[in-house]
């Protein structure tokens, strides 16, 4: 008899509804994108109760898709799906604890040791990896990418 383990993922349709949702927003940012370059040829601002908004939805949008995507389960959760979630998180997590080890003594001590200007230019690059956004990016290609190449792997194997 095998034991159900329990795990805190949502259902697989929330998985295709975070899918619609990253294309939702990619729209929106495309949206916005075009008009910032059509307002700065015509010099036409946006108006001032819509800047809010259109910011919250902005970062709203492909996180909450981000966050159902990666959260979900896949249409077949298996062992071995298990363990390449796992694994993605664990390489995520250590490239972000190595990330922040770098960042934050640099922060306090590095502004003393580089002019001002190098400090700033190595500190953005890497920022980048310390965003929660961009750490689920990379699980996602890690994950994503490791399902794909087994499931080439497979295939290969059975033709």
């Amino acid at each position: 008899m095998r034991m159900k383990t329990r795990t805190f993922l949502f259902p697989y349709w929330c998985q295709k509804t975070g899918w619609w949702l990253a294309a939702v927003s990619l729209i929106w940012w495309i949206t916005i994108i075009i008009r910032a370059l059509l307002d700065s040829e015509n010099c036409v601002e946006m108006p001032d109760w819509m800047i809010q908004p259109t910011l919250f939805l902005s970062f709203i949008l492909p996180s909450a898709a981000l966050f159902l995507v990666c959260l979900s389960r896949e249409k077949q959760e298996d062992e071995y799906i298990e363990y390449i979630r796992s694994r993605s998180v664990f390489v995520v997590a250590i490239i972000g604890f190595i990330t922040a080890l770098i960042y934050f003594p640099f922060t306090n001590i590095g502004v003393r040791l580089l002019e001002f200007s190098e400090y700033k230019t190595y500190m953005v690059y890497i920022q980048i990896f310390i965003n929660p956004i961009i750490l689920t990016l990379l699980y996602l290609i890690i994950f994503k990418g490791s399902l794909f190449i087994n499931w080439i792997k497979s295939h290969n194997d059975g033709q």
